[in-house]
């Protein structure tokens, strides 16, 4: 039996099974924000929803309500955000095309988004997890001895960056990138820093059983590669950093990286549909 629903035109309806003074097309967040809100007026409120269960693009999308520019929440667990802040994010990691009137306007209400579902009984647990979604375009950086995380814009503007770049891929026995992440942050950041080179990010690899890390350092120039590399046969902070992190790791990969012109440590933000130029 054929499970197609077709349009019926008004005149043909003779009688209709529910009446209500709101009805919502979709139970997902905004369907149910919206009868929320309608309840609220004293209107009388039906919600349709085609699938079997509530929920939406959002319960698909794993539930996750992406809230930020300075709620109670990211005050509680110690970080700073702002407007300008998420949308240069949000603009960020949607990449080419991205929507920013749509994306200002969003994060324009956000904190009042996450003020409201509070007011309707949502709990929010004040801890950090941390694993950012977009962990490319977020990096775990120190500065001054404090740890954030910082957008690729934040950190062009605090200077993190160079003329090449070191890239690294640790293999690692599994269930310890964790581990090998503190490693780096405890002992080859200062022992790299103290040799030219500044840490751009250091990032775990999902879906691999914990057993892979990256990580990034920036140079800057030619000449301190050169330096670095002589320093990496004969320091002895960056041989006691190798020692200790082949407790960890299987296998290294290392390789040079140079920026392209529309890179975004080049230019502080991610490459725009307005960045292409006609092929001739």
């Amino acid at each position: 039996m054929s499970t197609d629903l077709v349009p019926v035109p008004e005149a043909k309806i003779s009688h209709w099974d529910h009446e209500a003074d709101v009805v919502i097309a979709g139970y997902g967040i905004a369907g149910a924000a919206a009868a929320v809100e309608a309840a609220r007026a004293g209107a009388d409120v039906l919600v349709l929803e085609r699938t079997g269960s509530w929920g939406g693009a959002a319960a698909m999308a794993g539930g996750f309500i992406y809230l930020g520019g300075g709620t109670a929440l990211q005050t509680a667990c110690g970080f700073s955000d702002s407007v300008d802040n998420m949308a240069a994010f949000l603009n960020a990691a949607m990449g080419p095309g991205a929507d920013e009137a749509r994306i200002a306007d969003y994060c324009a209400g956000s904190v009042a988004h996450f003020d409201w579902l509070v007011d309707c009984g949502v709990t929010f647990k004040s801890e950090f997890f941390g694993e950012p979604g977009w962990d490319i375009l977020l990096a775990l950086y120190v500065i001054d001895d404090v740890e954030r995380w910082m957008s690729i814009a934040e950190l062009t503007s605090a200077g993190v960056n160079g003329e090449l770049y070191m890239h690294e891929i640790y293999d690692l026995n599994p269930g310890e990138s964790r581990s090998m992440l503190e490693l780096v942050a405890d002992v080859a950041v200062p022992a790299y820093n103290a040799h030219g080179a500044q840490l751009v990010g250091a990032f775990r690899t999902g879906l691999v059983d914990d057993r892979e890390c990256i990580v990034l350092w920036a140079l800057p120039d030619w000449a301190a590669w050169a330096r670095f590399e002589t320093a990496n046969d004969t320091a002895v902070e960056l041989r006691s950093w190798r020692e200790r992190a082949r407790r960890h790791v299987r296998r290294t990969h290392r390789c040079l990286m140079v920026d392209a012109p529309l890179s975004p440590f080049r230019t502080g933000r991610q490459p725009q549909v307005s960045d292409r130029v006609p092929l001739v």
